[in-house]
């Protein structure tokens, strides 16, 4: 993963094998989960049971760090990574701009 700070933001580009993260309720309330994170997906399928949504290349996810979540990623092909980029923002700046 490289990353960059951006004032109170974050962005980042993270490359990975194939597996599953979770984030459990007790993640969230050690976490924070003060916040939104938007990923944009440029290699490697991502998959949600929760919500039974899938993300290929060149789809955006865009999540409440509060909630928590599964996701299953996995690489298109063999031996290949999962590639994402992403931002995380506090909540407070985005809040205002959500219907």
């Amino acid at each position: 993963m490289q990353a960059w700070y951006l004032g109170e933001a974050f962005f980042g580009a993270l490359e990975t094998v194939s597996q599953e993260f979770k984030r459990s309720r007790y993640h969230v309330g050690l976490g924070g989960g003060d916040c939104y994170s938007v990923n944009f997906i440029k290699d490697g399928m991502f998959y949600c049971p929760e919500l039974d949504r899938r993300a290929r290349p060149g789809d955006m996810i865009m999540r409440d760090e509060a909630e928590p979540l599964t996701f299953h990623a996995w690489a298109q092909v063999p031996g290949a990574t999962c590639h994402t980029l992403g931002f995380i923002i506090p909540r407070r700046l985005v809040d205002a701009l959500l219907a």
